[in-house]
């Protein structure tokens, strides 16, 4: 059901001003969608080659316009009506908590059960917090791997999952990318500047 919003997601995302994938053609009904190839260079890619200076340029284009998505898609989803993922709750985050534990904590690193409920507590006062967060409209899964480049213009992809829920959620994922080490001091400087704005 989620892949089946990528086509209506893609078009409200460019309604609102950001860049997404044109689609050239839509065939719902068969569950074809034809869309503009944006390239193949990511942020990823584009990190490992540059300087500090210019990483900072990068995700600062981003971050402009993860807020046009956080400020004005909101607002636009509601009046729109556009159907959208299930926002984030205590459910979600519960099964998002589950996941994680069962696939990375105890199959990748094996922690012992102990060990795992303890970080599964942790995580449940996270979610506690996260709840009490104004809602925005974010995109999910925003991470390096997720936003291309055509030129200087960054160009958003796998938005199927965009839904209502904290904004802070996009931007740890894009700051504390599991792909994208960035220094500390930067992600420091990056959340001040999207804060400022915000």
């Amino acid at each position: 059901p989620e892949n089946g919003l990528y086509v209506q997601n893609a078009r409200f995302l460019r309604r609102i001003g950001l860049r997404v994938p044109r689609i050239a053609l839509d065939i719902p009904e068969q569950h074809v969608f034809v869309m503009e190839d944006a390239g193949d260079c990511s942020l990823l890619d584009l990190v490992r080659t540059r300087q500090p200076a210019a990483v900072i340029r990068l995700y600062r284009t981003i971050l402009e316009s993860a807020i046009v998505l956080h400020r004005d898609g909101r607002r636009q989803a509601l009046k729109s009506r556009i159907k959208l993922s299930d926002p984030f709750s205590p459910r979600l985050y519960r099964w998002e908590r589950e996941l994680f534990a069962k696939y990375f904590l105890k199959d990748r690193l094996r922690l012992p059960a102990g060990a795992i409920a303890g970080v599964l507590r942790d995580m449940e006062q996270v979610a506690k917090q996260l709840a009490k967060e104004p809602v925005v409209l974010i995109h999910r899964d925003l991470q390096s791997t997720n936003i291309l480049f055509s030129g200087s213009e960054p160009v958003f992809i796998d938005f199927q999952g965009m839904r209502f829920g904290p904004a802070v959620y996009d931007v740890a994922s894009l700051l504390c990318d599991p792909y994208v080490a960035l220094p500390s001091a930067m992600q420091d400087e990056l959340l001040t500047f999207y804060a400022k704005r915000m």
